[in-house]
């Protein structure tokens, strides 16, 4: 692996004294039941009619992959439940490889702090935020992302 990329990914969805870059309204109380009915509204971020291409263009990804992979399954249910229980802030402190850490300003699911304090005190790490942009960066904002991506990968030659 030469280097990491992570798109509007929070390292820790679950709130803590020690960090606040979460998904919004998750805490200890629903760790176990917050997606049971799929991902919920948070009612931040990018409204929805501002994001129809994007998701539109999200809808039609979903229908092409296979029934499995839908996140109403129950694999990817607890796929979502775990992954949602990590905290990944050590691994991407201690990572010896370049690493982007993408961000929507207006992202549906976590404040887009969560791109620089995810880097702090890694010279290794970079952050960037996309304006007037959600979740779905590389659909929302795709020039700016590729952008981005080709100074990241640009700057490590």
């Amino acid at each position: 692996m030469r280097a990491i990329v992570s798109v509007d990914q929070t390292p820790k969805m679950v709130n803590s004294d020690d960090w606040s870059s979460r998904f919004y309204g998750r805490t200890e109380d629903y760790r176990t039941t917050f997606f049971d009915n799929g991902i919920p509204d948070t009612g931040h971020g990018l409204p929805t009619w501002k994001s129809v291409p994007s998701l539109l263009k999200l809808v039609l990804a979903l229908r092409a992959m296979p029934k499995m992979a839908s996140p109403d399954t129950p694999p990817m249910k607890a796929l979502l439940a775990d992954h949602a229980a990590q905290d990944w802030r050590s691994t991407i402190a201690d990572t010896d490889k370049p690493y982007l850490m993408v961000a929507g300003r207006e992202s549906q699911f976590w404040p887009a702090t969560h791109a620089s304090e995810s880097v702090e005190g890694n010279s290794h790490g970079r952050s960037v935020v996309l304006e007037k942009c959600g979740h779905a960066a590389n659909m929302d904002r795709p020039n700016e992302f590729n952008a981005a991506m080709l100074e990241f990968l640009v700057s490590m030659k």
